[in-house]
């Protein structure tokens, strides 16, 4: 599959998962229309449909919204088996675009899984494509130095001991101080280990970093 191909894909009006993270049928509807090698390799988040395109990247496509469940018509009484769209207000993966590029001009560019907007699908839809690295859980690290541990545990950050102790290991004090300047002066929260990650070669990187806001 290429970009071309992806391009060329039909993206449902409204394109989003239901409140329990489940997938709806315009989730499904999208995973159809891809071949059984990226099917197996599609995960979501609650603002991004993302899968594997290459060894080297991956698609990230923005959820437009959430469905949610109407239990009750005050109108008429009746309970009703019905859901209702929620729009977000942010396309999250444009918000990813404009972080990296402002990575990259405070020179913390290697801390982040690099995205960019490469066009729209037939129905005008954005796509986007981001650098492929491993999950936090799955990828190989190196083993930090006991006093880059101690430096991690005395740091006061939402990202996780494990990975910063890597990130001193890797990149030294003075960069791991500028990403923390720059992850507050950017507003970047829900740093959770979900959305961490790791290159092949072992330097730790943020794989998600567009936060999350309704």
């Amino acid at each position: 599959m290429t970009i071309s191909d992806v391009m060329n894909m039909d993206i449902p009006d409204r394109f989003g998962k239901d409140e329990m993270g489940d997938y709806t049928d315009e989730v499904w509807e999208v995973i159809d229309q891809l071949p059984e090698e990226q099917q197996n390799s599609v995960a979501t988040g609650v603002s991004k449909f993302v899968f594997s395109l290459n060894e080297e990247e991956v698609v990230k496509i923005p959820f437009d919204g959430m469905w949610q469940e109407v239990d009750w018509d005050e109108f008429d009484g009746e309970d009703e088996e019905d859901f209702s769209f929620t729009l977000y207000d942010n396309n999250y993966c444009e918000i990813e675009t404009s972080v990296y590029a402002d990575a990259v001009a405070a020179g913390v560019e290697m801390f982040f899984a690099s995205t960019k907007y490469v066009g729209v699908s037939k129905n005008n839809k954005p796509i986007y494509v981001s650098e492929k690295v491993n999950n936090w859980y799955h990828g190989w690290k190196p083993t930090p130095s006991k006093g880059s541990v101690e430096k991690a545990e005395q740091t006061e950050s939402e990202l996780s001991t494990d990975w910063l102790a890597v990130a001193y290991e890797v990149y030294g004090d003075d960069l791991v101080n500028r990403l923390l300047d720059f992850i507050h002066d950017e507003g970047i929260d829900d740093l959770h280990r979900g959305n961490l990650g790791v290159r092949q070669d072992g330097t730790p990187c943020i794989l998600d970093y567009s936060s999350f806001d309704w």
